[in-house]
């Protein structure tokens, strides 16, 4: 049986274990990694098409951007539908 200071220990490691996991979550669920991750995308697009030679390189890198925070924002009305609607439980 462990003793009562190995138990303790166990307990402050879950919950660090816990605070770790919580922190990994709110990242995951930032809306300033959601815009860095656009401004990412408008970039790299960017430098691809202005390589790749296309006319307006740079207002045409905007879609893939665009199309990407759009998606973030429809998935969490698609994950709320799919939660009250789908998942009952």
């Amino acid at each position: 049986m462990k003793s009562l200071i190995q138990l303790e220990k166990a307990v402050e490691k879950i919950e660090q274990q816990n605070k770790l996991e919580d922190q990994e979550i709110a990242w995951k669920n930032n809306g300033v990694r959601h815009f860095l991750l656009a401004i990412i995308i408008y970039f790299v697009a960017g430098l691809v098409l202005q390589v790749a030679s296309y006319p307006q390189s740079w207002l045409k890198a905007f879609a893939p951007a665009l199309g990407y925070l759009l998606m973030i924002f429809l998935l969490q009305f698609a994950k709320r539908f799919w939660e009250r609607n789908i998942y009952k439980q």
